[in-house]
C-alpha cells in the first residue's frame, strides 16, 4: 500500500497533458465568477501567501474571466448561480522514507482542481509536482473551456 502511494505520482506523470487535466464541461457557460481558494490547512501561512501570490500572477497572465479571491466570511459564496465553481489546491505530503540503502527526502506536491458547488463534483489535475507550472497548465485549460463555452 505504501509503495502504491509512493509511486502514484509517477503513474500520473506518464499521462499526456489532456488526460491529466479534468475541467468541468459546462465551465464558463453562464459567466459565473470563479472563486480562487489556494489556502490549505496543511501549509504554513507563509506558504499559503506564496501560493496566493502565484495564483494572482498565473490568473492575471492566463485567464480573462471573472475571479474573486476566497475569503472566510460565512455565506460569501452561497449564491451558486453567481459562484458555481471554486478553484482549489490539493497538497500531498510525503515524509522522508528509506528503502534499503536509498533514502528519499520528504516532499510536498501540489495539484489543482475545480469544485462544482452545485453538484459537489471535483474536477482535478491528475499530476503532482511544482505548483507554479502545474497551476499555469490548469488555468490555461480552464480559460480554453471558458472561451469555448462562452462564445
Amino acid at each position: 500500500f505504501a509503495l502504491a502511494l509512493f509511486f502514484s505520482p509517477l503513474v500520473f506523470s506518464q499521462l499526456n497533458e489532456d488526460e491529466s487535466v479534468q475541467v468541468p464541461p459546462d465551465f464558463g457557460k453562464a459567466g459565473e465568477i470563479l472563486v480562487v481558494n489556494v489556502n490549505s490547512p496543511m501549509l504554513t501561512d507563509k506558504k499559503n501567501d506564496k501560493l496566493l501570490e502565484t495564483a494572482e500572477e498565473v490568473f492575471g497572465k492566463n485567464y480573462t474571466g471573472k475571479i474573486t479571491i476566497y475569503d472566510k466570511k460565512p455565506g460569501s459564496y452561497a449564491d451558486t448561480s453567481k459562484y458555481r465553481y471554486m478553484f482549489v489546491v490539493f497538497v500531498e505530503y510525503s515524509p522522508a522514507t528509506t528503502i534499503g540503502r536509498d533514502r528519499f527526502p520528504a516532499s510536498t506536491d501540489y495539484s489543482f482542481g475545480v469544485i462544482d458547488m452545485v453538484t459537489q463534483k471535483t474536477y482535478r489535475q491528475l499530476r503532482f509536482g511544482a505548483y507554479k507550472k502545474l497551476m499555469g497548465l490548469y488555468v490555461k485549460k480552464l480559460e480554453a473551456m471558458r472561451k469555448k463555452n462562452s462564445g
